[in-house]
């Protein structure tokens, strides 16, 4: 698109005549009408005006989309569907040599990202079955506080290494960061290979996502068979395995999803569309500061009560609650958008 192409769909789309647009530029209207037509180009001075005016960038107008793609939604205007300027997004291009390696990148690190999710789980584990055992089956050397501090240190080792692990698993994601934020143009190719990975990886997905739920069936089956006996160390010992068949699930359900969703990223489907990526740029701030908020409030209240057998609920709990907040907002904006 030319810079006059472009000067006449701006002013289209905000309903005015050459003259309105002249008025506004304090010149003649014949000016635009040269403009328009490409007889003439507007200077350095009144290009800079014409993109306070229209809230554009001067690059927009500039550049005739070599090496730029820009996209954005359709708006009618004199009878026709033109591009809706006002609501356009630069998008990225991206190479099959990019798609290939952050495919391969992806696997790697959602296995050492779902490795390290789990591992905290097995130190909650590690924690409940230690408290207990303290508690119920005590020996001498590991008596009241001094017990509960060896367990808690146990538990923190789990937490930093499993922690300090999905941090630098992040950081070498980083720089795929732009695939699931900004809209993508993938080059020739990438969708075919992509969906070629996706529907071979189909069958490895549904087997995990069976198998994350197989072995939280297994793990809640002890604790609803003992829920009778009178036995505190036993039952103790069934919420540690109900939490040691949670972390093998974690892993599956977290290995195979981001190597599902690295599929999305590059086809833009699911949770990647562009109007999705539009609602979580919106929303990944405020998604910082809750977790950290859950996280400590989790924290608190588990050293307080020292009940890190119970307290583990606030999670799910938390995690519903920013679902259904997540989806709200999906909606509201996909609604904006519509009107």
């Amino acid at each position: 698109m030319t810079l006059p192409e472009k000067i006449m769909l701006l002013r289209k789309q905000k309903g005015w005549s050459q003259e309105e647009l002249a008025d506004r530029m304090d010149i003649s209207r014949q000016s635009v009408s040269k403009w328009e037509s490409g007889a003439s180009l507007p200077e350095l001075d009144k290009i800079i005006k014409i993109s306070e005016i229209f809230d554009v960038t001067t690059d927009f107008l500039l550049k005739e989309n070599e090496g730029e793609i820009w996209e954005g939604t359709m708006v009618q205007t004199e009878g026709s569907e033109m591009p809706d300027v006002s609501k356009q997004r630069k998008a990225k291009p991206v190479s099959l040599e990019e798609a290939r390696s952050f495919l391969e990148e992806s696997e790697k690190c959602g296995k050492r990202l779902a490795g390290f999710i789990s591992l905290i789980i097995v130190g909650a584990a590690c924690l409940i079955l230690l408290q207990g055992w303290i508690q119920y089956r005590p020996f001498p050397a590991l008596k009241g506080t001094v017990g509960e501090g060896v367990a808690e240190a146990v538990f923190m080792i789990f937490v930093a290494i499993g922690a300090t692990g999905i941090v630098l698993n992040g950081i070498k994601l980083s720089k795929f960061e732009y695939l699931e934020k900004e809209p993508i143009l993938p080059e020739a190719g990438i969708a075919e290979l992509v969906k070629e990975k996706k529907a071979a990886f189909e069958k490895q997905f549904q087997f995990s996502v069976g198998g994350g739920i197989a072995f939280v069936l297994l793990g809640i089956t002890p604790m609803v068979l003992l829920e009778g006996l009178d036995d505190e160390w036993i039952n103790t010992c069934a919420t540690g395995f109900f939490m040691g068949m949670v972390a093998l699930a974690s892993f599956l359900f977290v290995s195979a999803g981001i190597v599902r969703g690295s599929f999305d990223k590059l086809l833009q489907e699911g949770d990647y569309t562009k109007e999705k990526k539009t609602v979580r740029n919106k929303i990944e701030p405020l998604a910082g500061i809750y977790w950290c908020i859950v996280a400590a409030i989790y924290l608190g209240i588990s050293f307080y009560t020292n009940a890190w057998d119970r307290t583990w609920i606030i999670w799910p709990i938390t995690g519903v609650l920013f679902g259904a907040v997540s989806l709200m907002a999906t909606a509201l904006s996909t609604k904006d958008s519509r009107n």
